[in-house]
């Protein structure tokens, strides 16, 4: 049980530094959305980059709150239909469907390889604050990295500890 509770404490690890940086980029979209709308109609003088940011941090936001969402189980799901299957069928409907979430995750790790590498090559920057684009797509990539790292961690927890997941278990009780 020892590479259990060391999986655990990677992933709880792991979970709590996505946790600040989320947290952070809210409240960086609170601030820059604000100061936008501060800018714009009471100084009356508009920040082109202000937009450009939000959407940055919204998107950084989403992907690395989607993989603490995946790792406890947080996705809509029609759980109805699976707890009429008999236990072996749902561990086996459990495992199709992670097998295909991995599957599609793995895809959107690698599929933006060609996209990184032109931006790279033509130093494409973003219009309003000139960051370069690779840095952008670098952030997606490694928000996608993070979620299939907990759904392998998922699948050591429930190979290891021999049930579903913690969270199903728990949502049971």
């Amino acid at each position: 049980m020892g590479v259990l509770k060391t999986v655990q404490r990677v992933a709880d690890g792991i979970e709590r530094i996505i946790k600040i940086c989320v947290i952070v980029s809210l409240g960086g979209i609170a601030a820059v959305v604000n100061v936008s709308v501060f800018f714009r109609y009471v100084l009356n003088s508009p920040l082109s980059w202000t937009i450009e940011l939000a959407r940055y941090l919204l998107v950084f936001t989403v992907v690395f709150a989607a993989s603490i969402a995946l790792r406890h189980h947080m996705f809509v799901n029609v759980q109805v239909i699976r707890d009429l299957l008999p236990e072996r069928a749902r561990k086996i409907v459990g495992t199709t469907a992670r097998m295909l979430i991995g599957g599609f995750l793995v895809f959107c790790v690698f599929s933006p390889e060609a996209m990184i590498e032109k931006a790279i090559r033509t130093d494409t920057i973003s219009p309003a604050m000139s960051l370069p684009m690779a840095l952008v797509y670098r952030m997606m990539q490694l928000g996608f990295v993070t979620m299939v790292l907990f759904l392998l961690f998922g699948l050591v927890d429930s190979v290891l500890s021999g049930r579903e997941s913690r969270k199903d278990t728990e949502s049971r009780a």
